[in-house]
């Protein structure tokens, strides 16, 4: 359950850390729970950026652990919020990393009208639509 208790006390959990990195390099990509130490896996869900002017990139040749260390202290109260997790995924071209605080919507077409409603309200764009369980992309 989120409350103002897990958002003042969730801490950084380095072995929880390491599983992100290591699910992140061997999948290109994977979304955690940073309240429950939970990575998500085949819920069927569309994800996205819910603030994506918070989005970071870390070049591939970075430590990784210490780029989300950093990031997860700086967005702690926004990833504290319910429905938001940690995003990251890799680039496939310039093999770099995306950080972001990513949120989930159960519809596609809600995902989607929702996805692009922050895009036009943020300077950095959203570029698709992700669903977990069916590993589909939809781009906006």
């Amino acid at each position: 359950m989120y409350n103002v208790h897990n958002l003042i006390m969730f801490k950084i959990d380095n072995n929880f850390l390491r599983k992100i990195v290591k699910i992140a390099l061997s999948q290109g990509g994977v979304t955690a729970d940073m309240v429950c130490r939970k990575i998500l896996t085949n819920a069927d869900m569309w994800l996205f950026p819910k603030y994506p002017d918070k989005t970071i990139i870390c070049r591939h040749d970075s430590n990784l652990i210490k780029e989300i260390n950093n990031f997860i202290n700086a967005n702690r109260k926004l990833l504290s919020q319910q429905h938001c997790f940690l995003g990251m995924w890799l680039h496939p071209k310039t093999r770099d990393y995306y950080l972001d605080i990513t949120t989930s919507v159960k519809e596609q077409e809600q995902a989607i009208k929702t996805a692009r409603k922050i895009s036009r309200e943020s300077e950095r764009k959203i570029v698709s639509v992700y669903n977990l369980l069916t590993k589909k992309t939809v781009f906006l």
